[in-house]
C-alpha cells in the first residue's frame, strides 16, 4: 500500500515590485510569487512557468481595463488599471470622505458671526479670532492642514494646525472711509488634495439717520439729535421710514450710497396735507459719534401734526 504525502502548509515567496523586476526570477509550473505594495502587503501575484517580467499578473484578481470609469460608484473612478478586485470593492463600499468646513465665524469688532458688520469710522486692530468646525478631520494631511488667506491684511496668513480656532493678527489697523468688505478664506489640505475656500466676512457700512425735527433747515447737530433712529445700512435706503412724533420728517442718507432718482410714496398719516413729499436740502458733513462722512438730507415739505407716520422711499 503506497503512502500519501500530506502538505501541512504552503509558503509563497513575496518581494517588492523593484526586487522582482530586478531579479526577474524563474517560476516553475504552478509556482506562485506575490508582489508587495508600499505597506508590505501582498496584493498582486503571478503564476509560473516563466520569468517574472514575462508573466502577466493573475487576471482573476487584477483589473486590466485601462479606460476611465464613466459611472463611478463611491471612489472607484478614473483609471483602475493594476488595482485588485478587493481594492476596487473597498473603494466602492467605503468611499473617501473629503473634509469640509462648517460653522465658520469671526469676531471682528464684537461677538462671533459668519458676517460681522461694523460702522465706517470704527477701528479694528490687533487680533481677529476665527472659529470653525471640520467634518472628516481624520483625512486632513500634515501638521498644518488649515490654510488661511485674506488679501495679506493679516501678518500670519498661511498654514495652521487644526484646533477649531484661529488667531489672526492684523498687520495694521483697519479704519476705512468708504464701504469695505474683507473675506477670511479658509481651505483644508487633505489626503487627496485641497478643498475650495470657505469664507467668513467682516465689513464696514455707513449709518443712516431719520426722525422728526421742528427745525426747517436742520444742521449737523440737529441730525445727530435723532440718534434713536440710527441704523447701519448697505444700500437698502429704499424702504419704509417710521416717524414717531410731530415735526418735519428728515432722512439723512450717506452720500456714498449714491441716493439719486428717489421718489416718495405711501404716506400713512391721514392728517398729512395733499402734495406731501420730501425736499432735497443738499449734502452736509456729519460726525455721528463714530464716523464722519457726507449725508444727503431729505426733509418733508410740510410739518406733520400727527405722529406714527410712515413714508416710503421707492
Amino acid at each position: 500500500m503506497s503512502k500519501q504525502r500530506v502538505i501541512k502548509y504552503v509558503r509563497h515567496p513575496a518581494f517588492s515590485a523593484a526586487q522582482l523586476t530586478s531579479r526577474n526570477p524563474l517560476l516553475d509550473i504552478g509556482e506562485v510569487v506575490f508582489e508587495l505594495d508600499g505597506s508590505n502587503k501582498p496584493t498582486k501575484f503571478k503564476v509560473g512557468p516563466g520569468r517574472w517580467n514575462d508573466l502577466p499578473y493573475f487576471v482573476d484578481n487584477i483589473f486590466t481595463l485601462s479606460t476611465s470609469v464613466s459611472n463611478p460608484i463611491g471612489d472607484a473612478k478614473g483609471v483602475l488599471l493594476g488595482q485588485s478586485s478587493r481594492q476596487i470593492l473597498e473603494k466602492m463600499l467605503n468611499p473617501y470622505q473629503i473634509p469640509s468646513i462648517t460653522g465658520i465665524t469671526n469676531n471682528a469688532g464684537g461677538s462671533f458671526a459668519s458676517v460681522r458688520t461694523l460702522e465706517i469710522g470704527q477701528v479694528v486692530s490687533g487680533t481677529i479670532n476665527v472659529n470653525y468646525i471640520v467634518a472628516n478631520a481624520t483625512n486632513l494631511l500634515g501638521a498644518t492642514p488649515i490654510v488661511v488667506s485674506a488679501g495679506n491684511i493679516f501678518s500670519n496668513e498661511g498654514n495652521f494646525s487644526h484646533s477649531g480656532s484661529l488667531a489672526l493678527t492684523l498687520g495694521s489697523s483697519l479704519n476705512p472711509s468708504t464701504i469695505a468688505t474683507y473675506n477670511i478664506n479658509v481651505s483644508l489640505v487633505h489626503q487627496q488634495g485641497t478643498t475650495s475656500p470657505v469664507s467668513t466676512t467682516f465689513r464696514f457700512y455707513p449709518k443712516l439717520i431719520w426722525g422728526t425735527t421742528a427745525v426747517a433747515n436742520p444742521t449737523s447737530s440737529d441730525i445727530i439729535a435723532l440718534t434713536q433712529k440710527q441704523t447701519l445700512i448697505s444700500n437698502a435706503y429704499r424702504r419704509d421710514y417710521s416717524f414717531q412724533s410731530t415735526g418735519y420728517c428728515v432722512v439723512a442718507i450717506p452720500a456714498m450710497l449714491n441716493p439719486t432718482a428717489m421718489t416718495f410714496t405711501d404716506v400713512t398719516d391721514p392728517n398729512a396735507p395733499a402734495g406731501f413729499s420730501m425736499e432735497n436740502l443738499g449734502t452736509i458733513t456729519i460726525n455721528n459719534g463714530v464716523g464722519t462722512y457726507s449725508y444727503v438730507i431729505l426733509r418733508s415739505t410740510y410739518f406733520i401734526t400727527a405722529s406714527n407716520s410712515i413714508l416710503r422711499i421707492a
